[in-house]
């Protein structure tokens, strides 16, 4: 028990909580959305959000001011006639997700990749939010 207060008072989970919190609206299908996951190194940011089935130009990345709004829409089965349809359960339709990012990550400095149904985007920290050291002087 003691562990599980240890981590909900870590900074980087404080960080989360505060920070990077997600909007999910109603455009997705049944309230649940592609598995997420976001993580902070020492250069920057890095979220990786799980769209199998996807083809790149379905996908869209925008950023405004702190706002990364990731959006994706998936085709309809053609339902082409004389088949004749058992089950259809893959989803289709528009899906958005906000996610508001913390002030040091430099939305200038994006990038964005998509691979075996992973879409990774990376962000820098701003410069001036990186510790720096200090020199000291001496006699």
């Amino acid at each position: 028990m003691q562990n599980v207060m240890k981590l909900r008072r870590t900074p980087l989970r404080n960080l989360f909580d505060s920070f990077l919190t997600d909007h999910l609206p109603e455009l997705y299908p049944d309230g649940q959305s592609p598995a997420t996951n976001i993580a902070e190194t020492a250069e920057g940011y890095e979220l990786s959000f799980e769209m199998p089935g996807f083809a790149p130009e379905d996908l869209q990345i925008d950023v405004h001011k702190q706002q990364l709004t990731v959006s994706a829409e998936r085709k309809a089965v053609d339902k082409q006639e004389g088949t004749t349809w058992h089950r259809v359960e893959q989803r289709s339709g528009k899906w958005s997700r906000a996610i508001t990012l913390p002030e040091a990550a430099d939305t200038e400095n994006i990038s964005a990749s998509y691979d075996r149904g992973i879409l990774l985007i990376t962000l820098r920290k701003h410069p001036e939010s990186q510790p720096r050291r200090v020199p000291i002087e001496g006699s």
